[in-house]
């Protein structure tokens, strides 16, 4: 699962707290902290308003999968 390291580096480097992002996401941040541990699956939309709230491009997720 590398698109998670890379949403993991791109919040690390956004200097965004995961709370805020999982309130724009509109799940729980426990719920979101699962997602981001590669515990449960993140929706593909969650994944798209990820990127967007990141300022990334949908590829950067997806690079080197």
């Amino acid at each position: 699962m590398n698109y998670l390291n890379n949403i993991n580096k791109a919040i690390s480097e956004s200097g965004i707290k995961k709370k805020y992002l999982a309130e724009k996401l509109g799940i729980e941040y426990e719920t979101f902290r699962k997602k981001l541990n590669g515990k449960s699956e993140f929706k593909i939309s969650e994944i798209i308003n990820l990127t967007s709230l990141l300022n990334i491009n949908l590829m950067e997720v997806f690079d080197n999968e």
